[in-house]
């Protein structure tokens, strides 16, 4: 069964690029300073076959802002940082933006945000590095 997360935001993805090799991916700086559940929320979801690891989520559901997603080790590590930025960045909050996150794909190796806004739109990572994907 596919967990899903409900949070609140509506974005289009921006993300950095994926490392060559045997690179280090470099980790963005967070947008966010701490979660306080008002200005910054913040979710997460356990991934199931792995040690441990842990996607975390975190957005502004108040504010014309992005999200960011985390994919995280047992021990903490950002492993991936996605930082997707808002669609429509209007600066105003009289509407809500609801997004579902989940984990999907034939080898659970997708994750799918569905977002409605102002408009419906769905978007798709690859789990291994955070990437875009078309499908």
């Amino acid at each position: 069964m596919s967990a899903i997360l409900l949070a609140a935001l509506t974005m289009v993805a921006g993300l950095a690029a994926e490392p060559k090799g045997g690179e280090v991916p470099v980790i963005p700086e967070s947008w966010f300073s701490k979660v306080d559940g008002e200005s910054v929320a913040g979710q997460f979801l356990d991934l199931q076959g792995t040690e441990g690891e842990r996607l975390l989520v975190r957005y502004s559901p108040i504010a014309a802002t992005g999200v960011e997603i985390d994919r995280v080790s047992k021990d903490g590590r950002v492993i991936w940082r996605s930082q997707i930025k808002l669609k429509e960045a209007e600066a105003h909050s009289i509407y809500i933006k609801t997004v579902w996150v989940r984990v999907v794909g034939k080898n659970k190796d997708k994750i799918r945000l569905e977002i409605q806004g102002v408009e419906w739109q769905q978007e798709v990572l690859d789990l291994k590095s955070g990437s875009l994907t078309t499908n």
